[in-house]
């Protein structure tokens, strides 16, 4: 409903409909934001520079929080941490959508990092990074769509531990519940299996220690995959999930580990991670040729298969996979990798297949293991939302 001051200055045209001045819409912040909620963020941004008041009603916290709750914008593409042993860690992109064509970096350099910056975990369009190759690093989080960022303070030490370390730091960020996110890190004690968590708040800018001590077996040190309000880690033991971190509760929660059809014996992780709302795991058995795809329920009751797929169908259209220098009893038999789960899988399935960029022939592999794994994957998506 337009307001009594865009009715006096509004004006007729010449085949008599009425048009708003331009005036009166950059007065109405009413009006302006609803204009702006049907925009592309990148479109947003655009307006930072036309005015001052555009500026503050875009930077507004409230009219963040309002474009993110009317939008769910998608994933635009994946950045691929390439593998590098000295200097600044450089990423590949794959562009999934027409309007992303170009990356929108190829090395972190938001702020000056003597030993340069990687990125740990892509969450809900912010990431969480780390400086690289470092005993003392330094964390950060940042929006590589606003190039806002936020230097987290040094976490906590444990108290009466003088062998700890951080072996994992995690974000849990939820847009559509809170504009505030909050840092997971996972303190190793100086014994092999015994943590400690400590939590750090954006909206009070500040670190903490909850709970006592926990014990982990096997536990993988890389950052947890957050769903569903909490953090999923996984083991080494039997490369499955082990551990749910309730990140507003605070406490852990049992998850079952995925099933193993009848018959079945040894098995391989191909992929796991969160997308459009759902936690994916895509597992093997047998060194054989058939993935399965599974989700969880949201209760956590149980993992569910909704999908199989045979490889034989994908190396009918790349042969190129096929490793015939190897077994067919071995893992790496079939060269490839999950990279990410995009779509929803379980409404349509066409079986279908596209290249979406080329590599290099021989730079994405590494003896008998390709370059890019699935925790080298980070989606990206455009997002307003404050780091």
């Amino acid at each position: 409903m337009l307001t009594g001051k865009i009715r006096r200055t509004r004006q007729q045209s010449g085949d008599g409909k009425y048009l708003l001045s331009a005036s009166a819409v950059s007065n109405d912040d009413n009006l302006l934001r609803e204009f702006f909620f049907r925009l592309p963020v990148k479109s947003i941004l655009r307006f930072k520079s036309v005015s001052k008041h555009c500026l503050s009603l875009i930077s507004d916290p409230y009219m963040v929080h309002s474009y993110n709750l009317r939008n769910s914008p998608p994933i635009s593409g994946v950045f691929l941490h390439r593998t590098s042993i000295l200097g600044n860690p450089e990423f590949e992109f794959i562009s999934l959508d027409s309007t992303t064509k170009s990356a929108p970096f190829k090395s972190l350099t938001f702020v000056n990092d003597p030993v340069g910056i990687k990125i740990l975990q892509s969450c809900n369009g912010l990431l969480c990074c780390s400086s690289f190759r470092t005993n003392s690093k330094t964390y950060y989080i940042y929006n590589p769509t606003t190039k806002q960022y936020t230097i987290l303070p040094k976490a906590c030490s444990v108290p009466g531990s003088n062998r700890g370390f951080i072996c994992s730091v995690s974000l849990a960020f939820n847009p559509l519940k809170s504009p505030d996110y909050k840092v997971v890190c996972m303190h190793n004690i100086g014994s092999d299996d015994e943590y400690q968590i400590s939590i750090y708040s954006s909206n009070t800018s500040s670190w903490r220690f909850v709970g006592g001590t926990f014990t982990a077996s096997g536990l993988v040190y890389l950052s947890g995959i957050y769903w569903n309000g909490a953090l999923h880690f996984r083991t080494s033991e039997d490369c499955c999930l082990c551990l749910c971190f309730d990140v507003e509760k605070e406490l852990f929660r049992t998850m079952p580990l995925p099933p193993i059809p009848v018959g079945r014996e040894e098995r391989r992780v191909d992929y796991l991670g969160a997308s459009r709302d759902h936690l994916y795991l895509i597992q093997r058995f047998d060194y054989g040729n058939k993935l399965y795809i599974l989700d969880m329920e949201r209760d956590y009751s149980c993992w569910k298969v909704r999908y199989e797929m045979n490889l034989t169908t994908i190396t009918t259209a790349y042969p190129e996979m096929i490793r015939h220098y190897l077994g067919t009893l071995d893992w790496n038999y079939y060269a490839f990798s999950v990279l990410l789960v995009h779509y929803d899988l379980f409404s349509t399935i066409t079986e279908t297949f596209e290249t979406l960029r080329e590599f290099s022939t021989g730079v994405h592999e590494t003896g008998p293991f390709l370059q890019y794994a699935w925790f080298d994957s980070y989606p990206y998506i455009e997002t307003l939302s404050y780091a």
